[in-house]
């Protein structure tokens, strides 16, 4: 089981690449959180983040 803040639920989503950015440098992610994040995105089938 995963617990995610309700704040970074948009970056599973499928959203346009630029929205994704620009919430994850909203929200400060750091490269580790990105990291997760992109792991989580990658086993729904979704593309990865560019840091």
């Amino acid at each position: 089981m995963i617990l995610f803040h309700n704040r970074f639920l948009p970056l599973l989503q499928e959203c346009p690449k630029n929205e994704l950015k620009e919430i994850a440098d909203t929200l400060k992610a750091t490269k580790e959180l990105m990291l997760k994040v992109n792991s989580l995105r990658q086993q729904a089938g979704l593309s990865a983040i560019e840091n």
